[in-house]
């Protein structure tokens, strides 16, 4: 395809051994413009890094911790319904990004980095807005050839502001690291000066950390990641999986909305999972039994 030798898998047996063989790990080619937007983070990390980081990382994310996300969920999804409610019974289209977004970007800024960044109460959006940009900056450079090589998009960018724009997108996260890191070791410098350790939780159960936290954490025994490193996985985080999530909440309300049938169904469905108004972790697994009984009324309704 153009200057670039591309091999397309249409059969899924080979699809199959493909992407379950350890030596198919290279990203795309396209992937390296992301490291303006999320630098070397997982998603754009070189094989070698990406090993590395996965292992590092992967074990933050576990049953624990998500239980400990759900009050960050509970109150964000809050301010999302009060917001929300003002479009009720108007008759003009509303742009849902415009909700979601923000909520999406809160609720893992909170989790991730203990940072309340409090984007869906504000009316300047600076930094969910410059991610937006660096995201739309960034697939712009996949479809014009002339900006591939790195010279030139350099050249570009400088020209045209866009540099500023990644400098705005790195400020909050060097902001947030910096006054973590130095809070992690003032707690670090507390808890030896008053002996305190793992033991002094005896059988209740410690607290769970954050991403942010961990990543910090693993530096003290080891891991040797650089203030970049750091700030590239922690950005990645923030983009990618808050951008992710929204498109995903995005496209749910709305097929939600085109089945007003599957959508009563949900309610009732989550209305019973709920307790005093929150829904628990340990009622999580009920909705994804649920989830199943939709996809299969949905391609009932298909097949008819």
């Amino acid at each position: 395809m153009g200057t670039s030798f591309s091999i397309f898998i249409i059969n899924p047996e080979d699809l199959q051994i493909i992407l379950n063989s350890s030596k198919a790990l290279q990203k795309g080619s396209f992937y390296k413009f992301l490291k303006n937007l999320i630098g070397e983070g997982l998603l754009s990390a070189p094989v070698d890094k990406w090993r590395v980081h996965r292992r590092l990382i992967s074990p933050v994310f576990n049953a624990n911790l998500l239980n400990q996300f759900l009050p960050v969920f509970h109150q964000k999804n809050k301010v999302l319904i009060e917001k929300l409610s003002k479009e009720i019974d108007k008759t003009q289209p509303f742009d849902l990004w415009e909700y979601i977004g923000p909520t999406t970007l809160d609720t893992i800024c909170q989790n991730m980095m203990g940072y309340n960044l409090e984007t869906q109460l504000s009316d300047k959006f600076e930094f969910f807005d410059t991610i937006l940009k660096a995201s739309e900056l960034d697939v712009m450079r996949i479809f014009k050839p002339w900006l591939h090589p790195n010279i030139i998009f350099t050249i570009y960018r400088k020209l045209t502001g866009l540099q500023n724009i990644y400098k705005t997108l790195n400020k909050l996260p060097n902001k947030v690291i910096k006054e973590k890191k130095e809070i992690y070791i003032q707690r670090k410098i507390t808890s030896k000066t008053n002996g305190l350790d793992d033991s002094t939780y005896g059988d209740i159960k410690k607290p769970s950390k954050g991403f942010l936290d961990t990543l910090l954490e693993l530096n003290e025994v080891g891991a040797n990641l650089t203030d970049i490193e750091v700030r590239d996985e922690v950005v990645t985080m923030m983009s990618a999986g808050s951008d992710t999530s929204a498109v995903t909440i995005c496209f749910c309300l709305l097929l939600l909305a085109i089945q007003p049938d599957i959508q009563e169904i949900a309610y009732r469905r989550v209305r019973q999972t709920m307790y005093h108004s929150i829904i628990l972790f340990s009622g999580i697994r009920y909705l994804t039994i649920f989830e199943y009984y939709i996809t299969v009324n949905i391609e009932q309704q298909c097949d008819t």
